[in-house]
């Protein structure tokens, strides 16, 4: 071809290109959407590319990531001990087997745990992934063991049966303090907005229509953890959840007296090996400022980020004594979550477990339990490498004491654990000395 031609095809070319590749765009801007998203995740948000840099160029980085480096060197010991007193459902030994060295991100050992979750299902029919993914098993499961939680109202299982509850207000019947929750048991994902306040009786019956919508379009809809890297895991086990609906009383509110706002405060803990880590704190719900609680020499000490950006950037500073949460502190509220997340995590049997617990301002022992999560998303800024070695090298070293239960965790209690079955012998024992 000639001079002239070749510049023709290049054009041509060109103006292809040009036409197709905003087509392309359109046509898979979703699964694009949805890839950098998750890399935006593992990367930024879990720290495994971001926090490295900074910490070299940044020396309030670098001084958060050292001051992570020394909670964990005094806390080390302490969960060793923990974990070889720790009573480990044989579930959570399976669903670790693929866990070493070279996961260095907690999100590494969150998206393994789940993948052979997935495995254990189709294989072995093992659904104990339902103490998170089923709110209904899950609130049952603390039912059932006692722990402290906001009251399960009602429940529905047939979504007939629901709307007809709803249409002629029996969904209420008994219902004197409001608000109180709609929650569909087979979503757990915040972005399914699968959660409803009903404010007042009045208000239900003014708004059946819009009820009906909702749960006519949620009751078929299959969760989508698209934005984390263990997606596909997660969608597997959601897959054959079956769809329901639970009425759920309210947590206690917390008034700012320096605004006149009310909050259900929310503190989210991490537990290992029964023994809690690090909390994250919710004084004014989620998305906005967010404390991040140690206990360094048994003191709780908050670093505190008040958005996003210093969440990913290693930001934080120390909690302002005008803050108007402080009563947190001062009043002792921290002691409550520490036990509660313990035990409720000690009754699982698991190694790695986040405890939601809502506390209230002026009860500082009245903890309960919202929910709980094995796959957590949430960035814990410089502390999420070092809670990636806590959970994993009692696995790595086999520390902890394997048990086999006939029951599925979700329905599991202090019967079926043989920590509780050896304490109840243990009084037995010393009543008849007595």
């Amino acid at each position: 071809p000639t001079t002239a031609q070749m510049a023709t095809l290049s054009r041509k070319a060109v103006c292809v290109l040009g036409c197709a590749l905003p087509l392309l765009v359109v046509v898979y801007f979703d699964r694009l959407m949805a890839f950098f998203t998750r890399q935006w995740t593992y990367g930024i948000e879990n720290g495994v590319v971001l926090q490295p840099v900074l910490a070299t160029v940044d020396p309030v980085v670098h001084r958060s990531r050292k001051r992570a480096a020394a909670y964990y060197e005094e806390q080390r010991p302490l969960f060793e001990a923990a974990a070889k007193r720790f009573y480990l459902n044989q579930h959570f030994v399976e669903t670790a087997r693929n866990f070493s060295g070279r996961d260095t991100s907690f999100y590494d050992l969150v998206e393994k745990r789940l993948r052979a979750m997935a495995e254990l299902l189709k294989t072995q029919g093992r659904d104990d992934f339902r103490i998170e993914k089923d709110k209904c098993s899950m609130a049952n499961f603390f039912v059932k063991n006692k722990l402290p939680m906001p009251p399960v109202l009602n429940r529905w299982a047939d979504r007939e049966k629901f709307l007809a509850d709803v249409r002629s207000g029996a969904a209420l019947t008994g219902v004197s303090k409001f608000p109180v929750f709609l929650k569909f048991c087979h979503l757990t994902q915040g972005s399914a907005h699968s959660v409803r306040p009903v404010p007042s009786a009045k208000w239900l019956h003014a708004n059946v229509r819009e009820v009906e919508a909702w749960t006519n379009r949620l009751w078929t809809f299959q969760a989508d953890d698209w934005t984390r890297p263990w997606f596909e895991a997660s969608n597997a086990l959601t897959k054959p959840m079956v769809p329901g609906i639970l009425l759920q009383g309210p947590a206690a509110l917390s008034t700012n007296y320096l605004t006149g706002a009310s909050y259900a405060v929310e503190v989210k803990v991490e537990v290992l090996w029964g023994r809690a880590y690090l909390a994250i704190v919710f004084p004014e719900g989620l998305d906005h400022v967010e404390p991040i609680v140690t206990r360094p020499n048994g003191n709780f000490t908050a670093e505190v980020y008040n958005d996003y950006l210093e969440v990913i950037t290693l930001h934080g500073h120390s909690l302002s004594k005008s803050a108007w949460y402080n009563w947190i502190f001062e009043e002792g509220h921290m002691d409550c979550v520490w036990q509660l997340g313990e035990r409720a995590a000690t009754l699982m049997g698991i190694d790695e477990v986040r405890i939601d617990i809502f506390i209230s301002r002026g009860d500082p022992l009245g903890c309960v339990i919202n929910e709980d999560s094995i796959s957590s998303g949430h960035p814990y800024g410089a502390h999420g490498p070092f809670l990636t070695k806590l959970w994993f090298e009692p696995h790595k070293h086999k520390w902890y004491r394997p048990y086999t239960s006939n029951v599925p965790v979700y329905e599991q209690t202090a019967a079926d654990h043989p920590a509780f079955i050896a304490e109840v012998d243990r009084r037995h024992r010393h009543a008849g000395k007595l």
